[in-house]
């Protein structure tokens, strides 16, 4: 009794080797496929990515519309600094 047992297809035996068409044609495709899985992924990201750009806009415009507190008199700056130079 002979067992020949095969993978994928049903033939026994060993299957023939494909052509280089056709593992040109099959990079072709698994190239095609992770391609559009990538756009599907950063599609799907967009809106997530985008969304705090406005926001960090909007806060820019705003800081940079806040006054601009004002500067301490000289002699208040001196005493600061001999009371930190230890």
């Amino acid at each position: 009794m002979a067992f020949r047992c095969g993978s994928g297809e049903l033939a026994p035996g060993f299957g023939r080797r494909p052509t280089l068409g056709e593992t040109a044609r099959r990079a072709g495709d698994t190239f095609a496929v992770a391609a559009t899985m990538l756009l599907i992924v950063l599609i799907t990201l967009l809106p997530w990515l985008a969304a705090p750009a406005p926001i960090w806009l909007i806060c820019r415009v705003a800081w940079r519309r806040l006054p601009v507190p004002p500067a301490a008199p000289e002699a208040a700056q001196a005493s600061c600094r001999q009371a930190t130079n230890y």
